[in-house]
């Protein structure tokens, strides 16, 4: 089982499907299989974060609502590693589990949005006008996260899916008015998956 090459190359994407605010990302991946049913694999590449808030109501003038709305947007590049280990199952199919740290730091900007409500014939009607916002923003986010799989192994290529629902975050936002915000996370729902194809040599 996996005498022959000791390594792998490819490209892996990530689909969230519990959070919106974290795209992707997609990933180039290396593997080194340093036993039979262990290797050790490092991922990079770039995602996005896309955070949209309703945080402000300043009541109601006539048949109109005046809401705020606040966006936030940045381009993510991410760094992590983490260790694999994996069983034969049938013929060219294995089983494996995982465990991963993934580190991400983007820069983006931030914009605020007046939103006018209006109500017609029972319909809402939206307008929203670009206010000034609270500018640049950066963003780094850190998870920690189990993953299992499986996958299809052959003499150059392996390919395959893997998928975690637990998940413990670290997320910390900053603007360039000084003003900061963390958050620790730990996630039991947070389902996502990862699809991936690699190159053996």
């Amino acid at each position: 089982m996996l005498k022959d090459p000791k390594n792998e190359i490819g490209i892996t994407n990530e689909t969230n499907f519990s959070n919106e605010e974290f795209g992707g990302p997609g990933m180039i991946q290396y593997k080194r299989w340093v036993r039979e049913n262990m290797a050790y694999r490092v991922n990079a590449g770039v995602g996005t974060y896309h955070n949209f808030v309703l945080d402000g109501y300043y009541g109601i003038i006539g048949d109109t609502i005046l809401e705020k709305q606040t966006r936030q947007q940045a381009t993510m590049a991410f760094l992590g590693g983490g260790v694999e280990m994996q069983r034969h199952f049938y013929k060219h199919v294995y089983l494996y589990a995982a465990i991963d740290v993934l580190a991400g730091y983007g820069q983006g900007k931030t914009e605020d949005y007046l939103v006018r409500v209006v109500e017609v014939n029972g319909q809402d009607h939206r307008e929203s006008s670009l206010t000034p916002g609270r500018g640049d923003i950066s963003v780094f986010h850190m998870n920690v996260a189990p993953f299992i799989g499986a996958k299809i192994v052959f003499n150059r290529i392996s390919a395959g899916t893997e998928i975690s629902a637990i998940n413990l975050a670290y997320t910390s936002k900053s603007d360039n008015f000084g003003y900061t915000l963390s958050i620790g996370d730990m996630n039991m729902g947070y389902l996502r998956q990862r699809f991936f194809i690699n190159y053996r040599f």
